[in-house]
């Protein structure tokens, strides 16, 4: 099974969250994402550097657990077509970098995945994956 994910699977997987992908262990040697999904995972874990939500020892765990997770997926870079695609009108209201990573994962499908399985705990994402016939995990 190989699974699209964003960064909110990423960040519930390094942050120890409730109700995180249980897919994922099974999933993640063959995951894909968007080079995005790295710069938001770790601009993640910097607010909460900055904000003091996590102590430095744990602040410290949870970087080297997402640098593991992020090294351990493929990430797609960021192409003239995907930037396209995700820059059209779409029929339903979607985030910004959340069509980024729709583009990616529909580029992906299309090119070298047919069964392309999308992860994300995003209920926006997720819908708007749905409406271009992804199967959905994790929303």
């Amino acid at each position: 099974m190989r699974l699209y994910v964003d960064s909110s699977v990423i960040l519930r997987i390094v942050l120890d969250a409730p109700n995180s992908l249980a897919e994922w262990h099974e999933a993640e040697p063959q995951s894909v994402a968007s080079a995005l999904t790295r710069v938001e995972t770790l601009r993640a874990l910097d607010r909460l550097r900055v904000t003091r939500e996590l102590g430095a020892f744990d602040l410290t765990r949870r970087y080297v657990s997402a640098r593991d997770a992020l090294r351990r997926i493929t990430l797609v870079d960021l192409t003239r077509s995907v930037m396209r695609f995700a820059s059209q009108p779409f029929p339903f209201v979607i985030k910004t970098l959340d069509a980024i990573h729709l583009a990616t994962a529909i580029g992906w499908r299309q090119t070298r995945e047919p069964d392309l399985i999308f992860a994300t705990h995003d209920r926006q994402l997720a819908t708007a994956a749905r409406e271009f016939n992804f199967r959905v995990l994790g929303a």
